[in-house]
C-alpha cells in the first residue's frame, strides 16, 4: 500500500507583514499572517548572511593565484580556470576551490597519472599543503588537497583538460538572471543535503550540479501551479517559503522516479524507456539529461535517492506541522530543518582574522619566492644532480684497489651502500689482527697455509661471515690486485 500523500501547500495570496507597533512593549516586533511569510523572511536572512565578504574574496584570490603560479611554473604555457560554486555565487564560507588545468600537452592514461604526481609533489615542495592526494582511478583524475591553515584552510580539487565545468558556470549563470528564486532555493537545499550527508556524488549523493537541474526543472514546470508572478518576482511577492514547500511536496511525494527523467534543455518530463535509463535492478533511480551531452545521465550516480526522498517528505511534514505564532518572536521556522554548521561560521572568522592582519598576503609572497620547486626536465636531457650537500667520502683506499675501504670514515656507506656489518672480533693468539683502519692492517700474502689447524676459521660457526674479513696468512707486502682477486676468489 503506498503512502498517502497529505495535503498540498494551500493556494492563498501572499499577505503583507504589518508595521511594527508604536507602543513600548511591543517595539521591535512584527506580525506575521502565516508561516510561510516568516520562512521567507528566514529564508531571505540566511541567503544574505552567505553572501561572500570581502575578506572570503580576498583570501580565494589569493589562494588561487598562488596555485595557478605553482601550475604555471611547473608546466610551463597552461590555462587554470576556476569553475563550480564559487564563480557561480553559490559558495559557502568553507566551500572547495575547484580548478581546472587546460593545455594540449596532458594526455590520458599513465601520463596524466604521471602529471598528477608532479603536480603534487610541486604542491608539497611549496609548503601549501602538508597532504595531497592523487585520485587517478576516478571518472575524472584529480588532485585533493587541504591547504595549510596559513592559506585558509581551503579545499581544492585540481582536474586536468575537463572543460564541462567551465562551461556549465556560464549555464547555471544565465538560469539564475532568468530565475530569481532558483539561487536562495538552491543555498538553502545546498545546507540541507550537506546538514544530512547527501551533498555528494562520491557518496551516492545529490552533487550541486544535479541539484542545480533539479531545482531549474522545478521551477520550469511550477508543479504547484503558482501564479507567475510569485516566480517571476518571489521577493516582492514573499513567496520563497511556498516555493521551498512545493519544492519538498514534488521531489519527495509526487515526482515520477520510476518512469520519467528530467531535461532542462526542453523544459520536460521524458520517459526513461526512450533513453534506455530504465534500470531494471532499481526503477525509483533518478534520472537527468546533461545540459552538456544530451546522451549522459548525470543523475546515475545517485544512490541513495530514497533515503534523501525521505528527508525532503520528513522536511516538508516538519514546516507543515511546526507550531507557529504570529509574532515574530516565536520559534524559528526555517532551524527546524536547516542550520549553519559551527565550521563554517569558524572558517569565515579565520578569514578575516587571515587577511586584516595580512597573514595570508605574507603566506602566498613567501611561496612565490620559494626556490625549492625545480624546473620540468627537458626530455632527452639529464638532469646534473647537485652534490653540494652530499656527505665527504672517504679518501682512505687499499693499495690494490681503488674501492674506499669498508671500514673507512663515515660518509662512506650512506652514499654508496647499505650500512655495513660491523667489523669481526679479533683473531685469537694474534693481537691487532681485526683491524677498524687500513694502516692496522696490510693486505694478506697470497702464498701457502701457515695458519695453526686449533685457529682455522673453519671452526667458528659463523664461518660464512668471518671468513669475509678474517685471514690466516701472516702479514706481508703488497700484492697486485689481480693477484688478490684471484686469491678472493679460490677462498670463496
Amino acid at each position: 500500500m503506498k503512502h498517502p500523500l497529505p495535503d498540498k501547500p494551500i493556494v492563498e495570496p501572499p499577505l503583507k507583514k504589518q508595521r511594527p507597533s508604536s507602543s513600548g512593549a511591543d517595539k521591535g516586533t512584527s506580525e506575521y499572517e502565516n508561516k510561510e511569510q516568516k520562512l521567507h523572511d528566514e529564508i531571505v536572512a540566511f541567503v544574505k548572511w552567505l553572501e561572500p565578504t570581502d575578506q572570503e574574496i580576498v583570501a580565494r584570490e589569493l589562494v588561487f593565484g598562488c596555485i595557478e603560479r605553482i601550475i604555471h611554473k611547473r608546466f610551463g604555457r597552461c590555462e587554470v580556470e576556476l569553475f563550480g560554486s564559487v564563480p557561480q555565487g553559490l559558495c559557502f564560507p568553507d566551500s572547495d576551490l575547484d580548478i581546472v588545468v587546460l593545455s594540449k600537452q596532458f594526455t590520458k592514461g599513465q601520463k596524466l597519472t604521471k602529471t598528477l604526481r608532479s603536480l603534487r609533489t610541486a604542491l608539497l615542495r611549496r609548503g601549501i599543503s602538508r597532504g595531497v592526494e592523487v585520485i587517478a582511478k576516478a571518472r575524472v583524475p584529480i588532485v585533493k588537497m587541504l591547504t595549510t591553515p596559513a592559506y585558509g584552510n581551503f579545499h581544492v580539487d585540481i582536474s586536468f583538460n575537463s572543460k564541462n565545468g567551465v562551461d556549465v558556470v556560464h549555464l547555471v549563470k544565465m538560469y539564475m538572471n532568468s530565475m530569481p528564486a532558483l539561487r536562495p532555493l538552491l543555498l538553502v537545499l545546498k545546507r540541507f543535503l550537506d546538514q544530512r550527508g547527501f551533498n555528494n556524488t562520491a557518496t551516492s549523493g545529490i552533487g550541486s550540479f544535479i541539484l542545480t537541474n533539479m531545482v531549474i526543472s522545478f521551477l520550469q514546470l511550477n508543479p504547484g501551479q503558482r501564479p507567475p508572478e510569485l516566480l517571476d518576482n518571489p521577493l516582492g511577492q514573499e513567496a520563497l517559503g511556498r516555493i521551498l514547500l512545493d519544492f519538498f511536496y514534488y521531489y519527495g511525494y509526487t515526482f515520477p522516479y520510476e518512469t520519467h527523467y528530467i531535461c532542462v534543455v526542453e523544459r520536460k518530463l521524458g520517459l526513461k524507456k526512450d533513453k534506455g535509463w530504465d534500470r531494471g535492478d532499481f526503477r525509483a533511480a533518478l534520472a537527468i539529461e546533461s545540459m552538456i551531452d544530451s546522451e549522459r545521465d548525470i543523475g546515475a550516480p545517485v544512490g541513495k535517492i530514497k533515503l534523501i526522498r525521505k528527508e525532503f517528505q520528513l522536511a516538508f511534514e516538519t514546516l507543515k506541522d511546526l507550531p507557529f505564532d504570529t509574532t515574530a518572536r516565536s520559534v524559528d521556522v526555517l532551524s527546524s530543518i536547516v542550520k549553519l554548521a559551527k565550521g563554517t561560521i569558524g572558517q569565515r572568522r579565520r578569514l578575516e582574522k587571515l587577511v586584516n592582519s595580512g597573514a595570508l598576503a605574507r603566506a602566498t609572497a613567501s611561496a612565490d619566492d620559494s626556490s625549492s620547486d625545480e624546473p620540468r626536465r627537458k626530455k632527452g636531457k639529464k638532469a646534473k644532480k647537485d652534490r653540494s650537500e652530499s656527505p665527504p667520502v672517504s679518501r682512505e683506499y687499499h693499495t690494490y684497489s681503488r674501492r674506499p675501504h669498508p671500514y673507512a670514515s663515515s660518509g662512506f656507506e650512506s652514499r654508496y651502500h647499505a650500512p655495513l656489518p660491523p667489523p669481526p672480533p679479533a683473531h685469537p693468539g694474534c693481537d691487532g689482527y681485526a683491524y677498524n683502519r687500513y694502516a692496522d692492517y696490510p693486505p694478506p700474502y697470497y702464498g701457502r697455509d701457515t695458519s695453526p689447524p686449533s685457529t682455522s676459521y673453519r671452526d667458528y660457526p659463523d664461518y660464512d661471515v668471518q671468513r669475509r674479513y678474517e685471514y690466516e696468512e701472516p702479514r706481508s707486502h703488497t700484492v697486485s690486485r689481480d693477484d688478490y682477486q684471484r686469491y678472493r676468489q679460490q677462498r670463496r
